[in-house]
Protein backbone atom coordinates (compact mmCIF):
# COMPACT_ATOMS: atom_id res chain seq x y z
CA UNK A 1 0.00 0.00 0.00
CA UNK A 2 3.21 2.39 0.70
CA UNK A 3 4.18 2.42 -2.98
CA UNK A 4 0.87 2.29 -4.02
CA UNK A 5 0.19 5.72 -2.15
CA UNK A 6 3.80 7.25 -3.19
CA UNK A 7 3.48 5.87 -7.06
CA UNK A 8 -0.10 7.82 -7.04
CA UNK A 9 1.58 11.26 -5.47
CA UNK A 10 4.05 10.82 -7.75
CA UNK A 11 2.28 10.50 -10.74
CA UNK A 12 -0.22 13.28 -9.28
CA UNK A 13 3.48 15.65 -8.82
CA UNK A 14 4.36 14.78 -12.09
CA UNK A 15 1.65 15.28 -14.00
CA UNK A 16 1.11 18.24 -12.66
CA UNK A 17 4.62 19.56 -13.40
CA UNK A 18 4.28 18.32 -16.84
CA UNK A 19 1.28 20.66 -17.68
CA UNK A 20 3.42 23.42 -17.25
CA UNK A 21 4.78 22.82 -20.20
CA UNK A 22 1.17 23.64 -22.19
CA UNK A 23 0.36 26.35 -23.89
CA UNK A 24 -0.76 29.05 -22.51
CA UNK A 25 1.18 27.96 -19.17
CA UNK A 26 -0.99 25.84 -17.31
CA UNK A 27 -0.77 27.06 -13.16
CA UNK A 28 1.00 24.14 -10.56
CA UNK A 29 -2.50 24.95 -8.54
CA UNK A 30 -5.93 24.87 -10.09
CA UNK A 31 -8.00 28.56 -9.28
CA UNK A 32 -10.40 26.76 -6.91
CA UNK A 33 -11.57 24.13 -5.07
CA UNK A 34 -13.60 22.49 -7.08
CA UNK A 35 -10.86 22.58 -10.16
CA UNK A 36 -8.11 21.21 -7.30
CA UNK A 37 -10.58 17.75 -6.91
CA UNK A 38 -11.36 17.75 -10.70
CA UNK A 39 -7.63 17.91 -11.13
CA UNK A 40 -6.95 15.28 -8.78
CA UNK A 41 -9.82 13.06 -10.13
CA UNK A 42 -8.20 13.31 -13.71
CA UNK A 43 -5.26 12.26 -12.89
CA UNK A 44 -5.85 9.50 -10.32
CA UNK A 45 -8.27 8.54 -13.24
CA UNK A 46 -5.46 7.74 -15.59
CA UNK A 47 -3.50 6.33 -12.94
CA UNK A 48 -5.79 3.70 -11.96
CA UNK A 49 -6.14 2.42 -15.60
CA UNK A 50 -2.67 1.92 -15.83
CA UNK A 51 -3.07 0.03 -12.47
CA UNK A 52 -5.21 -1.69 -13.18
CA UNK A 53 -3.76 -3.69 -16.69
CA UNK A 54 -0.60 -4.15 -15.09
CA UNK A 55 -0.68 -4.39 -10.93
CA UNK A 56 2.86 -1.78 -11.16
CA UNK A 57 2.52 1.19 -9.09
CA UNK A 58 5.40 3.29 -10.36
CA UNK A 59 4.40 1.85 -14.57
CA UNK A 60 1.44 3.21 -13.29
CA UNK A 61 2.99 6.60 -11.99
CA UNK A 62 4.83 6.77 -15.33
CA UNK A 63 2.10 5.78 -17.69
CA UNK A 64 0.06 9.02 -16.24
CA UNK A 65 2.78 11.30 -16.59
CA UNK A 66 3.24 10.07 -20.04
CA UNK A 67 -0.47 10.17 -20.69
CA UNK A 68 -0.24 13.81 -19.77
CA UNK A 69 3.04 14.51 -21.91
CA UNK A 70 1.14 13.18 -24.92
CA UNK A 71 -2.13 15.62 -24.19
CA UNK A 72 0.77 18.35 -23.74
CA UNK A 73 2.54 17.82 -26.64
CA UNK A 74 -0.60 17.48 -29.11
CA UNK A 75 -2.39 20.64 -27.64
CA UNK A 76 1.67 22.42 -28.16
CA UNK A 77 1.39 21.48 -31.71
CA UNK A 78 -2.14 22.74 -32.44
CA UNK A 79 -1.39 26.10 -30.91
CA UNK A 80 2.10 26.26 -32.92
CA UNK A 81 -0.06 25.22 -35.86
CA UNK A 82 -3.56 26.71 -35.60
CA UNK A 83 -3.32 29.03 -32.43
CA UNK A 84 -6.07 27.52 -30.41
CA UNK A 85 -5.24 24.49 -27.64
CA UNK A 86 -6.68 21.41 -27.69
CA UNK A 87 -10.36 21.32 -26.23
CA UNK A 88 -12.70 18.15 -25.81
CA UNK A 89 -14.59 18.06 -29.03
CA UNK A 90 -11.10 17.69 -31.10
CA UNK A 91 -11.56 13.91 -30.17
CA UNK A 92 -14.30 13.43 -32.58
CA UNK A 93 -11.56 14.00 -35.21
CA UNK A 94 -9.60 11.32 -34.02
CA UNK A 95 -10.59 8.55 -36.65
CA UNK A 96 -10.83 11.61 -39.59
CA UNK A 97 -7.02 12.05 -38.85
CA UNK A 98 -6.46 8.32 -39.95
CA UNK A 99 -8.99 8.41 -42.88
CA UNK A 100 -7.65 11.70 -44.03
CA UNK A 101 -4.07 12.75 -42.98
CA UNK A 102 -3.58 14.96 -45.71
CA UNK A 103 -6.25 17.34 -44.91
CA UNK A 104 -4.85 17.76 -41.12
CA UNK A 105 -1.68 18.03 -42.35
CA UNK A 106 -0.40 14.64 -41.07
CA UNK A 107 0.58 12.92 -43.77
CA UNK A 108 3.78 11.32 -41.42
CA UNK A 109 0.76 9.02 -40.03
CA UNK A 110 0.85 6.27 -41.82
CA UNK A 111 1.28 2.47 -41.58
CA UNK A 112 4.69 2.57 -40.96
CA UNK A 113 4.37 5.43 -38.39
CA UNK A 114 1.57 3.22 -36.57
CA UNK A 115 3.74 0.16 -37.00
CA UNK A 116 6.96 1.40 -35.56
CA UNK A 117 5.13 3.68 -32.75
CA UNK A 118 3.03 1.04 -31.65
CA UNK A 119 6.34 -1.59 -31.67
CA UNK A 120 8.51 0.97 -29.48
CA UNK A 121 5.53 1.47 -27.32
CA UNK A 122 5.05 -2.47 -26.77
CA UNK A 123 8.99 -3.13 -26.77
CA UNK A 124 8.77 -0.43 -23.84
CA UNK A 125 6.23 -2.20 -21.66
CA UNK A 126 7.74 -5.41 -21.62
CA UNK A 127 10.94 -4.42 -20.24
CA UNK A 128 9.48 -2.25 -18.01
CA UNK A 129 7.79 -5.16 -16.97
CA UNK A 130 10.28 -7.14 -16.65
CA UNK A 131 12.31 -5.01 -14.31
CA UNK A 132 9.48 -4.07 -12.01
CA UNK A 133 7.19 -6.74 -10.73
CA UNK A 134 3.59 -6.98 -9.99
CA UNK A 135 2.05 -6.83 -6.73
CA UNK A 136 -1.42 -9.17 -7.44
CA UNK A 137 -2.08 -11.10 -3.63
CA UNK A 138 -0.54 -14.09 -3.82
CA UNK A 139 -4.04 -16.14 -3.57
CA UNK A 140 -6.68 -14.79 -5.80
CA UNK A 141 -5.05 -13.24 -8.50
CA UNK A 142 -7.51 -13.57 -11.38
CA UNK A 143 -9.77 -12.35 -8.72
CA UNK A 144 -8.23 -9.26 -7.95
CA UNK A 145 -7.39 -8.65 -10.89
CA UNK A 146 -10.92 -8.49 -12.32
CA UNK A 147 -12.64 -6.77 -9.80
CA UNK A 148 -10.06 -3.71 -10.02
CA UNK A 149 -10.31 -3.42 -13.34
CA UNK A 150 -14.32 -3.70 -12.79
CA UNK A 151 -13.81 -0.84 -10.35
CA UNK A 152 -12.27 0.79 -12.86
CA UNK A 153 -14.79 0.19 -15.89
CA UNK A 154 -16.79 1.31 -13.19
CA UNK A 155 -15.48 5.08 -13.01
CA UNK A 156 -15.31 5.32 -16.45
CA UNK A 157 -18.80 4.74 -17.07
CA UNK A 158 -20.10 7.36 -13.80
CA UNK A 159 -20.67 10.26 -16.45
CA UNK A 160 -22.68 8.22 -17.78
CA UNK A 161 -25.05 7.01 -15.32
CA UNK A 162 -28.49 8.19 -14.58
CA UNK A 163 -27.57 8.53 -11.01
CA UNK A 164 -24.23 10.33 -11.50
CA UNK A 165 -24.85 12.18 -14.64
CA UNK A 166 -26.58 15.05 -13.66
CA UNK A 167 -24.83 16.03 -10.81
CA UNK A 168 -21.31 15.69 -12.07
CA UNK A 169 -22.45 17.95 -15.04
CA UNK A 170 -23.41 20.29 -12.40
CA UNK A 171 -20.67 20.65 -10.95
CA UNK A 172 -18.50 21.07 -13.96
CA UNK A 173 -20.85 23.66 -14.92
CA UNK A 174 -20.02 25.43 -11.59
CA UNK A 175 -16.71 25.31 -12.41
CA UNK A 176 -16.54 26.63 -15.94
CA UNK A 177 -20.20 28.08 -16.70
CA UNK A 178 -18.82 29.82 -20.66
CA UNK A 179 -15.98 28.05 -22.80
CA UNK A 180 -12.40 29.72 -23.63
CA UNK A 181 -9.95 27.18 -24.03
CA UNK A 182 -6.81 29.87 -23.40
CA UNK A 183 -7.82 30.92 -20.58
CA UNK A 184 -9.18 27.41 -18.94
CA UNK A 185 -5.65 25.94 -19.21
CA UNK A 186 -3.91 29.03 -17.87
CA UNK A 187 -6.42 28.44 -15.03
CA UNK A 188 -7.02 25.02 -14.50
CA UNK A 189 -4.45 22.60 -16.76
CA UNK A 190 -4.79 20.69 -19.98
CA UNK A 191 -6.90 17.31 -18.76
CA UNK A 192 -9.02 19.43 -16.42
CA UNK A 193 -9.98 21.30 -19.44
CA UNK A 194 -10.65 18.56 -21.44
CA UNK A 195 -12.58 16.63 -18.98
CA UNK A 196 -14.52 19.64 -17.43
CA UNK A 197 -15.66 21.00 -20.73
CA UNK A 198 -17.05 17.42 -21.73
CA UNK A 199 -19.13 17.08 -18.77
CA UNK A 200 -20.07 21.06 -19.43
CA UNK A 201 -21.29 20.51 -22.45
CA UNK A 202 -23.20 17.53 -21.69
CA UNK A 203 -24.53 19.46 -19.06
CA UNK A 204 -25.79 22.63 -20.91
CA UNK A 205 -28.90 23.90 -21.02
CA UNK A 206 -29.57 24.28 -24.23
CA UNK A 207 -33.35 24.82 -24.06
CA UNK A 208 -32.97 27.66 -21.23
CA UNK A 209 -29.67 29.49 -23.19
CA UNK A 210 -31.68 29.52 -26.61
CA UNK A 211 -34.77 30.81 -25.32
CA UNK A 212 -33.48 34.13 -24.18
CA UNK A 213 -32.29 34.48 -27.97
CA UNK A 214 -33.55 37.98 -30.10
CA UNK A 215 -33.98 38.41 -32.31
CA UNK A 216 -35.16 34.87 -33.10
CA UNK A 217 -35.95 33.09 -36.26
CA UNK A 218 -39.60 32.45 -35.55
CA UNK A 219 -41.48 30.04 -37.99
CA UNK A 220 -42.32 30.85 -40.66
CA UNK A 221 -40.69 33.85 -41.79
CA UNK A 222 -42.74 37.36 -42.90
CA UNK A 223 -42.44 39.31 -45.44
CA UNK A 224 -40.57 42.19 -45.04
CA UNK A 225 -42.99 44.47 -47.73
CA UNK A 226 -45.99 43.68 -49.88
CA UNK A 227 -43.77 42.38 -52.94
CA UNK A 228 -42.80 38.69 -52.88
CA UNK A 229 -39.51 37.48 -51.63
CA UNK A 230 -36.77 36.13 -53.48
CA UNK A 231 -37.51 32.67 -54.47
CA UNK A 232 -33.81 31.82 -54.82
CA UNK A 233 -31.19 32.46 -52.37
CA UNK A 234 -27.48 31.08 -52.66
CA UNK A 235 -24.94 31.00 -50.72
CA UNK A 236 -21.38 30.49 -51.85
CA UNK A 237 -18.83 29.17 -48.73
CA UNK A 238 -15.51 29.69 -50.49
CA UNK A 239 -12.37 27.70 -48.77
CA UNK A 240 -10.04 30.32 -47.58
CA UNK A 241 -11.18 33.10 -50.15
CA UNK A 242 -9.72 36.38 -48.77
CA UNK A 243 -9.02 39.61 -51.68
CA UNK A 244 -4.85 38.97 -51.38
CA UNK A 245 -4.65 42.31 -52.71
CA UNK A 246 -5.47 44.45 -49.98
CA UNK A 247 -2.54 42.89 -47.49
CA UNK A 248 0.08 43.11 -49.98
CA UNK A 249 -1.06 45.11 -52.72
CA UNK A 250 -0.26 42.39 -55.35
CA UNK A 251 -0.91 42.62 -59.00
CA UNK A 252 -3.83 39.13 -58.17
CA UNK A 253 -6.67 39.15 -60.92
CA UNK A 254 -10.27 39.42 -59.07
CA UNK A 255 -12.01 40.52 -62.04
CA UNK A 256 -15.46 39.08 -61.04
CA UNK A 257 -14.95 40.12 -57.60
CA UNK A 258 -14.90 43.48 -58.55
CA UNK A 259 -17.56 43.51 -60.91
CA UNK A 260 -19.87 42.35 -57.84
CA UNK A 261 -18.86 45.07 -55.46
CA UNK A 262 -19.69 47.99 -57.85
CA UNK A 263 -23.11 46.50 -57.48
CA UNK A 264 -23.71 44.64 -54.44
CA UNK A 265 -26.12 45.52 -51.50
CA UNK A 266 -23.32 45.01 -49.01
CA UNK A 267 -19.23 43.66 -49.18
CA UNK A 268 -16.55 44.13 -46.95
CA UNK A 269 -14.00 42.41 -44.74
CA UNK A 270 -15.34 39.89 -42.47
CA UNK A 271 -14.24 38.42 -39.25
CA UNK A 272 -15.08 34.24 -38.70
CA UNK A 273 -14.81 32.67 -35.60
CA UNK A 274 -10.76 31.50 -36.14
CA UNK A 275 -8.22 31.74 -38.23
CA UNK A 276 -6.73 28.68 -40.58
CA UNK A 277 -9.67 25.92 -40.02
CA UNK A 278 -12.93 24.98 -38.50
CA UNK A 279 -14.63 25.56 -41.33
CA UNK A 280 -18.01 24.17 -39.52
CA UNK A 281 -17.54 27.27 -37.05
CA UNK A 282 -18.17 29.66 -39.91
CA UNK A 283 -21.14 27.93 -41.39
CA UNK A 284 -22.99 27.35 -38.44
CA UNK A 285 -22.59 31.23 -37.80
CA UNK A 286 -23.48 31.47 -41.02
CA UNK A 287 -26.77 29.35 -40.54
CA UNK A 288 -27.93 30.22 -37.07
CA UNK A 289 -27.15 33.67 -37.09
CA UNK A 290 -25.31 33.62 -34.10
CA UNK A 291 -22.01 34.74 -32.10
CA UNK A 292 -20.09 31.45 -30.91
CA UNK A 293 -20.24 32.78 -27.31
CA UNK A 294 -24.32 32.43 -27.32
CA UNK A 295 -23.66 28.67 -28.55
CA UNK A 296 -21.98 27.82 -25.44
CA UNK A 297 -20.14 25.04 -25.62
CA UNK A 298 -20.90 23.75 -29.11
CA UNK A 299 -18.64 26.54 -30.43
CA UNK A 300 -16.22 23.91 -30.84
CA UNK A 301 -18.28 21.67 -32.61
CA UNK A 302 -21.83 22.64 -33.80
CA UNK A 303 -22.73 19.72 -35.45
CA UNK A 304 -21.97 17.08 -32.53
CA UNK A 305 -25.29 18.64 -31.12
CA UNK A 306 -27.02 20.98 -33.36
CA UNK A 307 -30.65 19.48 -33.11
CA UNK A 308 -31.75 21.97 -30.32
CA UNK A 309 -30.77 25.08 -32.69
CA UNK A 310 -33.22 23.86 -35.42
CA UNK A 311 -36.11 26.45 -34.52
CA UNK A 312 -33.41 29.03 -34.65
CA UNK A 313 -31.75 27.71 -37.71
CA UNK A 314 -31.94 29.49 -41.58
CA UNK A 315 -32.55 26.14 -43.52
CA UNK A 316 -35.53 25.49 -41.04
CA UNK A 317 -37.03 28.83 -40.90
CA UNK A 318 -36.54 28.83 -44.59
CA UNK A 319 -37.81 25.41 -44.94
CA UNK A 320 -40.93 26.21 -42.87
CA UNK A 321 -41.52 29.27 -45.21
CA UNK A 322 -41.67 27.25 -48.32
CA UNK A 323 -38.24 26.74 -49.69
CA UNK A 324 -36.67 23.65 -50.35
CA UNK A 325 -33.37 23.05 -48.18
CA UNK A 326 -29.99 21.51 -50.09
CA UNK A 327 -26.48 21.64 -48.37
CA UNK A 328 -23.77 20.79 -51.31
CA UNK A 329 -20.05 20.08 -50.76
CA UNK A 330 -17.76 18.35 -52.06
CA UNK A 331 -16.73 16.66 -49.48
CA UNK A 332 -17.21 13.15 -47.28
CA UNK A 333 -20.65 13.41 -45.63
CA UNK A 334 -20.17 12.22 -42.51
CA UNK A 335 -16.74 14.49 -42.09
CA UNK A 336 -17.39 17.06 -39.65
CA UNK A 337 -20.69 14.99 -39.03
CA UNK A 338 -22.29 16.92 -41.03
CA UNK A 339 -24.48 13.67 -42.12
CA UNK A 340 -26.41 14.17 -38.92
CA UNK A 341 -25.97 17.87 -37.90
CA UNK A 342 -27.02 19.20 -41.47
CA UNK A 343 -30.49 17.39 -41.64
CA UNK A 344 -31.51 18.39 -38.17
CA UNK A 345 -31.16 22.28 -38.82
CA UNK A 346 -33.49 22.11 -41.57
CA UNK A 347 -31.63 20.85 -44.53
CA UNK A 348 -33.29 18.59 -47.19
CA UNK A 349 -31.19 17.47 -49.29
CA UNK A 350 -26.85 16.69 -48.95
CA UNK A 351 -25.63 16.34 -52.27
CA UNK A 352 -21.91 15.74 -50.71
CA UNK A 353 -18.28 14.42 -52.97
CA UNK A 354 -20.38 10.78 -54.32
CA UNK A 355 -22.55 13.19 -56.17
CA UNK A 356 -19.06 14.55 -57.66
CA UNK A 357 -17.50 11.24 -58.66
CA UNK A 358 -16.96 12.99 -62.30
CA UNK A 359 -16.86 16.19 -61.67
CA UNK A 360 -13.07 18.19 -62.20
CA UNK A 361 -10.48 18.17 -59.71
CA UNK A 362 -7.72 20.46 -58.79
CA UNK A 363 -5.31 18.13 -57.10
CA UNK A 364 -6.86 16.00 -54.64
CA UNK A 365 -10.15 18.49 -54.42
CA UNK A 366 -13.10 18.93 -56.07
CA UNK A 367 -12.57 22.55 -58.72
CA UNK A 368 -15.29 24.80 -57.35
CA UNK A 369 -16.16 25.72 -60.71
CA UNK A 370 -17.89 21.59 -60.51
CA UNK A 371 -19.84 23.08 -57.29
CA UNK A 372 -20.84 26.69 -59.12
CA UNK A 373 -21.84 24.30 -62.65
CA UNK A 374 -24.08 21.77 -59.49
CA UNK A 375 -25.61 24.96 -58.07
CA UNK A 376 -26.86 26.36 -61.07
CA UNK A 377 -28.20 22.93 -62.52
CA UNK A 378 -29.74 22.73 -58.91
CA UNK A 379 -31.18 26.32 -59.64
CA UNK A 380 -32.71 25.53 -63.00
CA UNK A 381 -34.03 22.29 -62.12
CA UNK A 382 -36.53 23.48 -59.25
CA UNK A 383 -39.78 24.46 -59.45
CA UNK A 384 -40.48 26.63 -56.50
CA UNK A 385 -38.39 28.47 -53.84
CA UNK A 386 -35.24 26.99 -53.19
CA UNK A 387 -32.38 27.78 -50.62
CA UNK A 388 -28.93 26.66 -51.97
CA UNK A 389 -26.13 26.10 -49.54
CA UNK A 390 -22.52 25.47 -51.56
CA UNK A 391 -19.26 24.85 -49.61
CA UNK A 392 -16.26 24.54 -51.56
CA UNK A 393 -13.16 22.08 -50.94
CA UNK A 394 -10.55 22.99 -53.87
CA UNK A 395 -8.36 26.05 -52.04
CA UNK A 396 -8.25 23.94 -48.90
CA UNK A 397 -4.18 22.98 -48.43
CA UNK A 398 -1.70 21.95 -48.07
CA UNK A 399 -0.47 23.50 -51.46
CA UNK A 400 1.84 21.52 -53.02
CA UNK A 401 3.39 20.78 -55.97
CA UNK A 402 1.21 19.03 -58.57
CA UNK A 403 -2.09 20.99 -58.46
CA UNK A 404 -1.01 23.69 -61.37
CA UNK A 405 1.06 23.18 -63.98
CA UNK A 406 4.53 25.36 -63.40
CA UNK A 407 3.55 25.90 -59.90
CA UNK A 408 5.11 24.54 -57.03
CA UNK A 409 5.45 27.38 -54.13
CA UNK A 410 2.56 27.74 -51.87
CA UNK A 411 1.88 30.70 -52.08
CA UNK A 412 1.56 31.24 -55.96
CA UNK A 413 -0.81 28.48 -55.97
CA UNK A 414 -2.75 29.72 -53.36
CA UNK A 415 -3.31 32.55 -55.56
CA UNK A 416 -4.50 30.66 -58.48
CA UNK A 417 -7.03 29.02 -56.06
CA UNK A 418 -8.36 32.88 -55.63
CA UNK A 419 -8.32 33.16 -59.08
CA UNK A 420 -10.44 30.19 -59.32
CA UNK A 421 -12.43 30.77 -56.52
CA UNK A 422 -13.13 34.52 -58.39
CA UNK A 423 -14.04 32.53 -61.39
CA UNK A 424 -16.48 30.65 -59.74
CA UNK A 425 -18.02 34.11 -58.28
CA UNK A 426 -18.26 34.87 -62.36
CA UNK A 427 -20.03 31.85 -63.11
CA UNK A 428 -22.58 32.39 -60.29
CA UNK A 429 -22.91 36.39 -61.34
CA UNK A 430 -23.39 35.10 -65.17
CA UNK A 431 -26.15 32.67 -64.44
CA UNK A 432 -27.93 34.40 -62.22
CA UNK A 433 -28.22 37.94 -63.67
CA UNK A 434 -31.02 37.44 -65.48
CA UNK A 435 -32.38 35.02 -63.89
CA UNK A 436 -36.63 34.62 -64.46
CA UNK A 437 -37.10 35.56 -60.71
CA UNK A 438 -35.30 37.53 -57.95
CA UNK A 439 -32.02 35.97 -56.66
CA UNK A 440 -30.34 37.05 -53.20
CA UNK A 441 -26.38 35.74 -53.46
CA UNK A 442 -23.39 35.66 -50.57
CA UNK A 443 -20.30 34.32 -51.19
CA UNK A 444 -17.84 34.90 -48.75
CA UNK A 445 -14.28 33.29 -47.29
CA UNK A 446 -15.19 30.69 -44.37
CA UNK A 447 -11.45 31.73 -42.88
CA UNK A 448 -7.98 32.56 -43.85
CA UNK A 449 -5.61 30.03 -44.58
CA UNK A 450 -2.85 28.41 -42.66
CA UNK A 451 -0.41 29.67 -45.54
CA UNK A 452 2.80 29.68 -43.34
CA UNK A 453 5.10 30.38 -46.32
CA UNK A 454 3.40 33.40 -46.49
CA UNK A 455 2.82 34.47 -42.79
CA UNK A 456 2.22 32.99 -39.51
CA UNK A 457 -0.17 33.92 -38.26
CA UNK A 458 -1.84 35.67 -41.10
CA UNK A 459 -1.67 38.92 -41.08
CA UNK A 460 -4.65 39.88 -41.32
CA UNK A 461 -7.75 37.58 -39.87
CA UNK A 462 -10.51 38.57 -41.89
CA UNK A 463 -11.89 37.17 -45.28
CA UNK A 464 -13.99 38.62 -47.82
CA UNK A 465 -17.98 38.65 -48.30
CA UNK A 466 -20.02 40.12 -50.96
CA UNK A 467 -23.76 40.16 -50.85
CA UNK A 468 -25.92 41.17 -53.77
CA UNK A 469 -29.64 40.80 -55.28
CA UNK A 470 -29.72 39.42 -59.06
CA UNK A 471 -32.22 38.40 -61.66
CA UNK A 472 -34.87 40.38 -63.49
CA UNK A 473 -36.48 41.70 -60.21
CA UNK A 474 -33.79 42.89 -58.54
CA UNK A 475 -33.09 46.50 -57.69
CA UNK A 476 -30.34 48.67 -59.72
CA UNK A 477 -28.06 49.99 -56.92
CA UNK A 478 -25.12 52.63 -57.06
CA UNK A 479 -21.30 51.50 -55.73
CA UNK A 480 -21.08 51.44 -51.63
CA UNK A 481 -18.57 51.73 -49.80
CA UNK A 482 -16.92 48.24 -47.61
CA UNK A 483 -18.73 47.50 -44.66
CA UNK A 484 -16.59 45.17 -42.18
CA UNK A 485 -18.66 42.72 -40.64
CA UNK A 486 -18.89 39.88 -38.72
CA UNK A 487 -19.80 36.00 -39.85
CA UNK A 488 -23.08 35.46 -37.75
CA UNK A 489 -23.92 39.12 -39.15
CA UNK A 490 -24.74 38.19 -42.83
CA UNK A 491 -27.58 35.87 -42.12
CA UNK A 492 -29.64 38.64 -40.99
CA UNK A 493 -28.32 40.79 -44.09
CA UNK A 494 -29.04 37.65 -46.15
CA UNK A 495 -32.44 37.35 -44.94
CA UNK A 496 -33.27 41.34 -45.15
CA UNK A 497 -31.92 41.24 -48.86
CA UNK A 498 -34.40 38.30 -49.46
CA UNK A 499 -37.36 40.13 -48.22
CA UNK A 500 -37.99 38.25 -45.50
CA UNK A 501 -38.21 38.80 -41.48
CA UNK A 502 -38.44 36.98 -38.36
CA UNK A 503 -42.26 36.87 -37.20
CA UNK A 504 -41.45 38.30 -33.64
Amino acid sequence: MKAFLIALAVAQAGGTCVEFLTRPRAPLLARCTAAVFLRAAVFAFVFAFFFAISWRPAFAAAGTIVFTAVFVAISRAKVQFIHEPLVFADLAFIADIFRHPKLFYTNFLGPLFLLAAIGGLAAIIGTWFYFEPHVLPETRRLTAFWLVAAGWLLLALAPFLPILRRPLERWALAIKAGPDAHLDIARDGQLVTLAGDFLAWRGDDRARRIAHWRPALALPLASLTDAPPAELIVVAQCESFVDFRRLDGCALALPHLDRARRRAAAWGTLETPIAGGYTMRSEFAVLTGRRPQEIGFDRYHPYLNSAPYREHALPAALAYSGYATAFIHPYYADFFWRHRGLPAIGFHRLVMLEAFAEAAKVGDYVADMAVAERVVAMAKAASGPQFLFAATMENHGPWELGRFAGLSEPVPIFKQHLINGDRMLGYLLDAFENWPARVVLLFYGDHVPLLKAYADPFPDPRTDYILLELGRGAAAREPRPARPCSVHELTWQLLALAGLRSAN
